[in-house]
């Protein structure tokens, strides 16, 4: 296949669209060692030869069946497959934008695969396992809504867009230098993303919705409302019945040695702990480890407002018109145009907590000034800087 917008447009059929699926995602299991079904369909294939022979219960084949309605590929985590709808993007007008979509799709789906591999022990697969269980959970609109919100599609969009600029310039130079603007403007929108993303949000509204299902199962008559179990990072800092634990009971669970930091800065550091806080209830070495905690969140607040800057871009800035380009649904541009809606309140909802936790560290460092107490934490400085680099790093590889 030359590099020719002309031969691209007779060349570029449904087998050989097929073909160019397999041998991207095929060449990134290798890379990585994984092991995935790989299935670029056309609508036809998708119904007959997948959903018919899998055996779903009646809700997952009514879930399945909707999917090619609503979205263009998807990776299916229990199964192991990921599903590419040629149908969906042949129908795209211009020849070298259904190439441009398929590549990349092809490396967003393989990067969810490489993500389930992440330790729950980690803050990248702690949140990940609240977003599934938000996802599964919030009646399935939250996902729609807040696609792009959710920490492992921000990932996802990162890795592809940076393997797509890669082989469209290896591949196709011709079309890369058509669609240099076009993933400009991809990469801005997915740093902004980046940047503005905070877990604390995230373990908040996991909160949320494990209380209301709790409410649920208390008030529903149906023998099969079952309440969550926890997951076992969960189980450190939750109570049964889904409270915060206090700070003592916390750094005595069995498992809190093993989970990565930032993760217990998350927890100490989300509106949920901090609204419900009392400094009276806590000794002295438990107002240093929350200070600790505090410290690192705000700095990390703070890098994220210099690398916005930096990145030239705003919280919540689109360009509706550049941006969404979903021609095939007429629906989309209003559903992207909810999800900005909803990522300026995740913005209000950030700086409500950036506030709190600017609050609760003046009530400690009043309380350890009246003590005659010195905060130094050396893992504290090296996380702050730490933080920083790997966003500087970030942006040095996207760039």
């Amino acid at each position: 296949m030359k590099n020719t917008n002309k031969e691209t447009k007779m060349t570029l059929t449904t087998d050989l669209m097929k073909k160019m699926s397999r041998q991207i995602i095929l060449e990134e299991l290798q890379e990585k060692d994984m092991v995935c079904g790989i299935y670029p369909l056309t609508l036809i294939e998708y119904y007959s030869a997948l959903i018919k022979k899998r055996k779903y219960k009646l809700e997952k084949k009514i879930f399945y069946a909707r999917l090619p309605f609503s979205s263009t590929a998807f990776f299916e985590d229990r199964q192991k497959v990921i599903v590419i709808f040629i149908s969906r993007l042949k129908k795209i007008k211009k020849i070298e934008r259904q190439l441009f979509d398929l590549v990349f799709l092809c490396y967003h789906e393989a990067r969810h695969l490489e993500q389930t591999w992440f330790s729950i022990g980690s803050l990248p697969g702690y949140l990940r396992e609240m977003e599934e269980f938000i996802c599964a959970n919030a009646f399935g609109s939250d996902y729609l809504l807040y696609h792009d919100c959710y920490s492992f599609e921000i990932g996802a969009n990162l890795y592809a867009i940076r393997k797509t600029e890669e082989y469209l310039k290896r591949k196709y130079p011709d079309i890369y230098l058509k669609y240099q603007e076009t993933i400009r403007q991809k990469k801005e929108k997915f740093f902004d993303d980046y940047f503005s993303y905070h877990p604390t949000d995230t373990f908040d509204h996991y909160i949320e919705v494990l209380k209301e299902m709790k409410q649920e199962s208390i008030l529903s008559f149906h023998q099969d409302k079952v309440v969550p179990r926890l997951d076992a990072v969960s189980e450190v800092f939750l109570t049964s019945d889904y409270r915060i634990k206090k700070i003592r009971e916390i750094r005595n669970h069995k498992d809190f040695s093993k989970l990565d930091k930032t993760i217990i800065y998350m927890v100490l550091s989300s509106s949920t702990f901090l609204s419900h806080l009392s400094l009276d209830d806590m000794d002295m070495e438990e107002i240093i480890f929350l200070k600790e905690a505090l410290d690192y969140t705000s700095q990390v607040y703070e890098n994220q407002r210099v690398m916005l800057e930096k990145n030239g871009s705003s919280q919540g800035r689109y360009d509706f018109e550049k941006v969404i380009e979903k021609k095939n649904k007429i629906l989309h541009p209003y559903l992207e145009k909810i999800a900005y809606l909803s990522k300026i309140d995740n913005s209000r909802k950030k700086k409500e907590n950036k506030n709190l936790v600017l609050k609760r560290k003046e009530e400690i460092e009043a309380k350890l000034g009246n003590h005659g107490y010195l905060v130094f934490d050396l893992f504290y400085v090296m996380s702050a800087l730490i933080t920083l680099f790997s966003m500087i790093c970030l942006m040095g590889r996207m760039g």
